[in-house]
């Protein structure tokens, strides 16, 4: 199946307003790097549901945000509509190799996009002529090859990355990394092991995310103090996910 198709799937059956702990602790993970300050310009490729389109937002930040799935954009503008700050940003319904903007971005975030890509190097490449010579590039993905497993193959993954492939190619396409590190362990990478990837294999890829109800609610606050156990263990080679702060060099 096509990833567009698979991702239709996913957006469809997600709720804007949903509780989203594990990207509530990624978005603890990153802050510290944004600056909030009005009139910077940012690019969130792969907005899925808006999430952290709507945390550029709520910055102070105008941005443009993509995906190639229109449910996602969907998902994004009806978040961004209940911030009321659908005049502070642009939604794209298009690949990344399609993508032409018309200006350059202090920020640009990629969470979970460079996996799905053939060629991430050549990607990599394209993002550095959109970033301002002091912007910074935001990325994260899924780390660990021997940690393949249900979820990239029905996402439609090509790889997962080790640090030091995820820095060179930063470094061949003209990036000075600032910042590398995984995370996810033990508590993510747990969950993610004997909850998420049975529940994928079981729902066949349908994803169906939790309303936004009491009890929800309850669970993710639970959740994400749970992801606090991984932060000891930041950078020990053991977490699930790479996360990498990089400058135009």
């Amino acid at each position: 199946m096509r990833q567009d198709k698979i991702y239709n799937k996913v957006w469809k059956k997600t709720y804007e307003d949903n509780p989203r702990p594990f990207l509530e602790y990624k978005n603890e993970l990153i802050n510290k790097y944004l600056i909030k300050k009005n009139g910077r310009n940012a690019l969130d490729i792969g907005c899925g549901d808006g999430f952290f389109t709507s945390k550029l937002l709520e910055l102070g930040y105008m941005v443009d945000a993509i995906d190639i799935s229109p449910e996602a954009i969907k998902s994004t503008r009806k978040r961004v509509e209940t911030l009321g700050m659908e005049n502070s940003v642009n939604l794209f319904n298009t690949e990344i190799e399609e993508f032409h903007p018309t200006q350059k971005y202090d920020v640009i975030l990629c969470f979970e996009v460079l996996e799905h890509i053939k060629d991430d190097l050549n990607t990599l490449k394209k993002i550095n002529e959109w970033i301002k010579n002091d912007g910074i590039l935001i990325i994260s993905v899924p780390h660990r090859q021997d940690l393949w497993n249900y979820s990239d193959e029905v996402g439609g993954h090509y790889r997962r990355y080790s640090k030091d492939e995820l820095s060179k190619k930063l470094k061949i396409a003209n990036f000075k990394v600032k910042k590398l590190f995984d995370y996810g362990f033990p508590f993510i990478r747990s969950f993610n092991h004997a909850i998420v990837v049975p529940n994928a294999k079981k729902a066949n890829s349908e994803i169906i995310s939790p309303k936004n109800n009491f009890t929800n609610r309850m669970i993710s606050t639970i959740l994400k103090k749970m992801c606090k156990l991984d932060t000891p263990f930041i950078n020990n080679n053991k977490g699930i996910t790479i996360i990498s702060v990089a400058k135009k060099r």
